[in-house]
């Protein structure tokens, strides 16, 4: 276990380094013209998800969702917009900086689940765990995400996935985890859904639609009960507006010919 951790920080330590690397061959690219010469923009203080496609992702079938992937950008420092062969050193550190608390949350995260894997860390005390880790910050969200999506113990993934939940009023956060589940086998969405449980965002909707007209009866009911608890079921109100004709046709089924819908066995609110 030991060994395993120190190969993670060295990997970790590895990528910084690198990262740090690209952002001086940078700044020696800009070195000798001004910031408008150069056509340098201030970094954005917030990380962003770029738009890639995911070869994987198809509708129908074992993937039930999106085609569309989010890539995460960790923020970059502003000074590393612009700079000079002199400075290449401190912005590379600064971004080094910038980048240690999202990679010491996600090792935390690793580290939490191993735990709770090997037997040594309780399912309840695992999401406590989490919940500690995170603090409501999403970037933590990735590294949550990740393991849930390998995850295949329901207790564990459970608490997964309640956590992540707390954490998807973030945009960017939850389109990655719609886009996620929608790659992932049949498996991951039978728990991992959960993460999405009470929301009515047109995306998280048409997700549970098409797991409820695609998925194998694991995950199909518990497409069900989401699409059951969206708030638009809760009110009586129609589907949420953007689904394509044969969400809305699933919604409704779901929404009416499951009222009875139960949460899976091993939900606890």
């Amino acid at each position: 276990m030991k060994a395993h951790w120190t190969r993670r920080a060295g990997l970790a330590a590895v990528t910084i380094l690198a990262a740090a690397g690209v952002v001086w061959l940078a700044a020696r690219g800009g070195a000798g013209r001004p910031p408008e010469a150069a056509g340098a923009r201030s970094a954005p203080a917030l990380p962003s998800w770029a738009d890639g496609r995911n070869p994987r992702a198809r509708e129908g079938g074992a993937a039930a969702g999106a085609g569309d992937s989010r890539v995460y950008h960790a923020p970059v420092p502003e000074t590393a917009a612009h700079g000079t062969i002199e400075d290449g050193g401190a912005i590379a550190g600064e971004f080094a900086r910038a980048l240690l608390p999202v990679v010491a949350k996600q090792n935390a995260v690793r580290a939490a689940v191993a735990e709770a894997r090997a037997g040594t860390l309780h399912p309840v005390d695992l999401e406590a765990r989490l919940r500690e880790i995170a603090r409501g910050d999403p970037l933590a969200g990735t590294a949550i995400l990740e393991e849930l999506i390998a995850e295949r113990s329901p207790e564990i993934a459970l608490k997964l996935a309640q956590t992540l939940g707390e954490l998807l009023d973030d945009q960017g956060l939850r389109r990655a985890t719609v886009d996620a589940l929608a790659a992932a086998p049949p498996e991951a969405r039978e728990v991992g859904l959960l993460a999405l449980l009470g929301r009515g965002e047109p995306e998280a909707a048409a997700l549970a639609a098409r797991s409820f007209l695609n998925d194998p009866p694991g995950a199909r009911a518990t497409a069900a009960f989401l699409l059951n608890q969206t708030p638009a079921a809760r009110a009586g109100e129609p589907p949420p507006r953007l689904l394509n004709r044969r969400e809305i046709f699933a919604h409704e089924i779901a929404t009416e010919g499951y009222k009875s819908a139960t949460a899976p066995p091993y939900y606890r609110a």
